[in-house]
């Protein structure tokens, strides 16, 4: 088929009948760059695999498109809200003849193959670079909904505070599931600007939006970032990269040598997973922006 435009595409009729396996991806209803970014890299690998994508929204684990998922596909991506996941659901996941990969999460001890985007010690070479710029008081600010990547992300800080002796203070003010972290972000930070002696010399936030909306109520403040104190985030998204100041954090891994393994499964008759359980990048992929300029 011709587009508008003179280039060929392939008709999604004749693709799809050419599919060698069917996937779902269940990913949370909230707009999110990051989410966003996701879906269009696990559906362009699945096309590259001849596997057919079909994307579900859920607000609520008890929507019934959850069950009709994992009864209806060679194999399942889920990509976790922060809502608690109901022992009855996990337990469908845990079933011996569903292929289901979560993603950006770790299931890996309930027996799921897990993709992780970051491993800890991704985390660790970014804390390391807060290190090398001098500063010593590093504070971890965090307004996500508390989940498992979440809490691990806290924990991977505190790790490194104490193998290094640095100082540093939790900022955990999580919303509730689907509510903005931004906003909340934001009010934390400006609070705590208002001394600006009480300030730490870096902020390190366990997601890009908690960036977002501290270093805009720093600014609000009168307060330099990168220069009267750094601010990064423990995973960088668009348009971080373009921001003013441009973010320091870890970028959106290379998906296509993750994704390959779980898309052959799909595609085999086994219900065993053959592989590893916990799926991580080999190597981070820093961006040091201008938001953490050295002290």
């Amino acid at each position: 088929a011709r587009r508008p435009n003179g280039t060929l595409n392939v008709p999604p009729a004749f693709r799809d009948a050419h599919a060698a396996a069917s996937a779902v991806l269940l990913v949370p209803a909230y707009p999110s760059s990051h989410l966003a970014r996701c879906r269009i890299e696990i559906a362009r690998i699945a096309g590259d695999h001849r596997v057919r994508l079909r994307t579900i929204e859920y607000t609520y684990w008890y929507d019934s498109l959850i069950t009709e998922a994992i009864e209806g596909a060679d194999g399942l991506f889920i990509i976790p809200s922060t809502e608690e996941l109901p022992a009855h659901l996990l337990a469908a996941f845990m079933g011996p003849t569903n292929r289901v990969v979560f993603f950006d999460a770790d299931m890996s001890d309930h027996g799921i193959p897990s993709i992780r985007l970051y491993a800890e010690s991704h985390f660790r070479s970014l804390f390391d670079h807060l290190w090398e710029t001098g500063r010593r008081r590093i504070d971890c600010l965090n307004t996500q909904g508390h989940n498992d990547e979440i809490l691990q992300r806290l924990a991977s800080w505190r790790g490194w505070l104490d193998t290094k002796g640095a100082q540093g203070e939790p900022l955990d003010h999580p919303v509730e599931p689907f509510e903005d972290p931004i906003e909340s972000s934001y009010r934390v930070m400006h609070e705590l600007a208002a001394d600006a002696s009480a300030l730490p010399e870096a902020i390190v936030t366990t997601t890009y939006p908690a960036a977002v909306g501290a270093v805009r109520a720093l600014r609000d403040r009168g307060i330099e970032v990168g220069t009267d104190i750094a601010v990064c985030s423990m995973n960088v998204e668009f348009p971080g990269q373009y921001a003013s100041p441009s973010i320091t954090g870890l970028e959106f891994p290379d998906l296509e040598p993750l994704l390959t393994g779980v898309f052959d499964w799909f595609k085999t008759e086994s219900g065993e997973w053959p592989g590893q359980r916990l799926i991580v990048p080999a190597e981070p992929v820093l961006f040091i922006g201008e938001s953490t300029r050295p002290a």
